[in-house]
C-alpha cells in the first residue's frame, strides 16, 4: 500500500487506536478490546489495520489520539468492509463514522 502524505506534515499518518466491541451472551454483555492502527482518516471514516477482523455492521467504539494532542477522541463507527492485508499478517477495515456528540470535535481537525 502506497504511503500518503498529509497536508499538515507534523502529524504522523498512522495513529494508534483502541476499539471496543460488545459481545452479548444472554443477559450479560462482555467488552472486547482490540488494539489497532488507523492508517488513514477523514471526517467521515477511518481505515484501520488490526491483527484480527472486527465484526461488520456493528457499532464500534473507537478511541484515537492524534500526535501532539493531549486528549483522545472517542468516536463511534460501523465496519463496512474487512479484508486481509497484502502481507497477510492482519486485516484492513474500513469504518464509517457515526455522528454523535463527540463527532464535532473530530470534524474540526479537517478544516
Amino acid at each position: 500500500m502506497a504511503r500518503q502524505t498529509r497536508k499538515i506534515p507534523s502529524l504522523h499518518m498512522e495513529e494508534r487506536a483502541v476499539i471496543r466491541t460488545w459481545d452479548y451472551r444472554g443477559e450479560e454483555a462482555m467488552v472486547s478490546k482490540h488494539y489497532a492502527t488507523a492508517l488513514d482518516f477523514t471526517q467521515q471514516g477511518l481505515l484501520i489495520f488490526a491483527s484480527s477482523p472486527l465484526p461488520m455492521g456493528e457499532v464500534l467504539n473507537i478511541d484515537i489520539r492524534l500526535q501532539g494532542q493531549t486528549k483522545a477522541y472517542t468516536l463511534k463507527g460501523v465496519a463496512r468492509t474487512v479484508s486481509r492485508s497484502d502481507d497477510a499478517t492482519g486485516y484492513l477495515i474500513s469504518v464509517d463514522l457515526v455522528t454523535d456528540k463527540h463527532h464535532e470535535g473530530w470534524r474540526r481537525q479537517f478544516h
